[in-house]
């Protein structure tokens, strides 16, 4: 289970984002750049960044990894 899962599972919402961010029907946040509900957040740092930015992971990765660097 992801910190987003286990957050929203505890409070009922998801954490606080800086940024206005919509929530799909499901009640998961809806990420700014793909469009996709925020299901997985890998770590606390990937949560510390969605809180910043409302990225999905795949998003953080793709922006936050460098090209030709595999985790």
């Amino acid at each position: 289970m992801t910190y987003m899962r286990r957050y929203i599972e505890k409070f009922g919402t998801p954490p606080r984002c800086k940024m206005p961010v919509k929530t799909g029907d499901d009640g998961y946040p809806i990420c700014p750049l793909c469009a996709q509900p925020v299901r997985e957040i890998r770590d606390e740092l990937s949560m510390r960044e969605w809180q910043i930015s409302g990225m999905c992971q795949r998003c953080q990765d793709s922006v936050f990894t460098p090209k030709g660097h595999s985790e």
